[in-house]
């Protein structure tokens, strides 16, 4: 794949973990609703604390984030460590 469109990958990719986190830290600051806003045109919901884990850990083991930004997943790691979400 072209270095570039991997590096955009990565990018793109990058940004959605600082979204996730950012949603991740708002809910446990008792935004409690910041989940259930996220809905599709039928009114289910499409987001939860658990799908957002999980979309943070595909990411950081993506090849293009372990290119390009290697460093991210430990950061990911320890903003996590420090949202305490062991029970999710």
């Amino acid at each position: 794949m072209n270095t570039q469109i991997g590096a955009l990958i990565a990018s793109i990719k990058r940004q959605l973990a600082t979204l996730y986190l950012h949603d991740l830290t708002e809910w446990t600051r008792g935004d409690d609703a910041r989940f259930a806003r996220m809905v599709d045109g039928r009114g289910k919901s499409t987001g939860s604390p658990e799908q957002w884990m999980a979309n943070l850990h595909s990411i950081c083991s993506n090849e293009h984030i372990l290119t390009f930004y290697p460093d991210l997943p430990g950061e990911v790691g320890a903003a996590l460590a420090s949202l305490r979400l062991d029970d999710l």
